[in-house]
């Protein structure tokens, strides 16, 4: 198709390589439109496994549907969880990492089981709905708790009341928020904390995903005892050490090694093997 067109049309790109960036984004926006006229669900940028979330918002449309070209790298680490692994995504939106994690090893014939902790009632909604459009209730729970350093009710900072966005922050004894100066609304939420949660339900984590906004050394503190367990072997942390380094240190302390840089400020951890 576009031999003939730069044949026949003299001023039409000749690199091959902008005709399959201008062809993709009209077949992408024609897709997108297409499931937004279909009960809003549209189609996840993952090749291995067709996902779905619903795209009501701006934010889901050209944000979260996007994990391949956005965080690669993280997508990899999801790929190598292994039979009965078990998942805590901690911050976890609308859910499109939790629904990879479940339907990557559904596809290969074994199972990982995901716990996805999102706080924000709008978001966790939408994870709800992701999470049964794709047939994954078996494999993922999702959980409308904040996990924190402590048990306690919380009053969670509000960026945005519209699923999918980010920039939200949990109240705490630190007093430490996100970078956001402004928030629109604030609501009462109920936050445990990491070992809290892993007793009440006899739930012990092999990989931890932490995607939240400020508090990630708070949420660490409060699961001692599940960074502990040797059934714990890697963390994936949205954290440059270079500018909180006492988040890796932290982690550094209780046995884990640096393995290496994922995707932004993204670090990946291993448990070091006594």
């Amino acid at each position: 198709m576009a031999n003939i067109l730069e044949k026949y049309i003299p001023w039409f790109p000749r690199s091959r390589k902008r005709w399959n960036r201008i062809s993709n984004n009209l077949i992408n926006a024609f897709y997108y439109r297409l499931h937004r006229w279909s009960k809003n669900f549209i189609r996840v940028e993952y090749s291995e496994v067709n996902i779905f979330i619903k795209g009501s918002t701006t934010r889901e449309l050209y944000l979260r549907a996007w994990p391949n070209s956005a965080e690669p790298l993280t997508v990899k680490w999801l790929e190598e969880l292994e039979e009965e692994d078990i998942l805590f995504d901690i911050g976890a939106n609308v859910g499109v990492f939790s629904l990879i994690a479940a339907s990557y090893a559904r596809s290969r014939n074994r199972r990982v089981r995901v716990f996805s902790f999102e706080p924000h009632f709008a978001t966790f909604s939408a994870l709800q709905e992701n999470v049964i459009h794709n047939q994954l209730g078996g494999d993922i729970t999702p959980l409308n708790i904040a996990l924190g350093k402590a048990n306690a009710l919380n009053t969670f900072k509000l960026s945005s009341l519209e699923s999918g966005t980010s920039g939200h922050q949990l109240e705490t004894d630190t007093g430490k928020f996100s970078l956001i100066s402004e928030f629109i609304s604030s609501i009462n939420v109920m936050g445990l904390s990491l070992d809290s949660f892993a007793k009440i339900f006899t739930i012990q984590p092999t990989a931890i995903k932490i995607d939240v906004d400020g508090i990630e050394e708070e949420i660490l503190r409060g699961g001692e005892t599940v960074l502990q367990s040797p059934l714990l072997r890697t963390i994936l942390i949205e954290n440059n050490h270079q500018e909180n380094p006492a988040i890796h240190e932290f982690l550094i302390a209780r046995g884990f090694t640096e393995f290496k840089v994922a995707d932004g400020p993204n670090m990946i951890y291993h448990k070091t093997l006594n």
